[in-house]
């Protein structure tokens, strides 16, 4: 009975121990005096600071407002509508208003937004109908356009020389590209030309010409994505590799 108890006595000693030295050891730890790496060498252990996210306050958001534009009034239809003359703010996203003082934006103006350095990513809504000469041309930090439905045009040059620029996407329901105003030489208009990272282009079903010297000097443009004979035909004849839309969301909806 008695050499139970002693050894019973002896086993709660070894476990005390224990756990004494092993809290010792994780108390020199946390306090970053070092610790043991792979190879079980000591290595210094640098102390624990606060996270830094934690007081981290959120950066004030600049709020887009109808003074970041310069427009004029039109009133030659018989709704009068609204065309963007010049582009005041500095924002790296800028969606454009559908409506300024009540009316409905129809024209992004020539040069609206030519050589503006802060914008990256432009949303244009739907009822843009017209984006004229040189609209977005020379914005030197320009990656991404997305337009709405309802734009019929786009004059010369309206994304030329955005050397940024990686991505162009037109909208469904336009059918010409570059061929609308007869006063150019239609062999000269482009549309987006010298833009030496545009690599995809996506034309909309509706798409019916395009002007082969549309997207000049844009040496890394090399997808063409439609899903008609138009875009075929256009990124055949002019060297690009056409991607078919349909045939992509027939096959699971995986883009290259």
């Amino acid at each position: 009975m008695n050499k139970k108890r002693i050894r019973k006595a002896g086993l709660l000693l070894l476990l005390i121990g224990i756990v004494y030295i092993a809290g010792y050891y994780s108390g020199r730890k946390g306090n970053g005096e070092s610790v043991l790496d792979a190879a079980g060498d000591r290595i210094a252990r640098p102390e624990l600071s606060e996270n830094p996210l934690e007081k981290t306050e959120p950066a004030e958001k600049s709020e887009q407002s109808e003074s970041d534009y310069e427009y004029v009034i039109l009133l030659d239809r018989s709704e009068a509508t609204v065309a963007i003359t010049k582009y005041l703010g500095d924002q790296t996203l800028v969606f454009v208003p559908e409506m300024l003082d009540g009316k409905a934006v129809s024209i992004i103006g020539e040069g609206a937004f030519q050589g503006n350095g802060s914008v990256e990513q432009i949303v244009l809504p739907q009822g843009i109908e017209r984006i004229e000469a040189q609209a977005f041309a020379c914005c030197a930090n320009l990656q991404y356009v997305v337009m709405g439905t309802g734009l019929e045009n786009i004059g010369r040059d309206a994304f030329s020389y955005c050397p940024n620029l990686k991505e162009l996407r037109l909208p469904e329901g336009m059918t010409q590209l570059g061929l609308l105003q007869q006063e150019w030489n239609v062999e000269e208009f482009c549309i987006c030309a010298y833009c030496p990272c545009l690599e995809k282009v996506f034309l909309p079903q509706s798409m019916e010409q395009i002007n082969p010297s549309a997207f000049m000097k844009c040496d890394k443009l090399y997808l063409i994505y439609g899903s008609n004979p138009c875009a075929e035909n256009y990124a055949r004849g002019n060297g690009f590799v056409y991607v078919d839309l349909e045939r992509i969301e027939e096959e699971g909806g995986v883009v290259w």
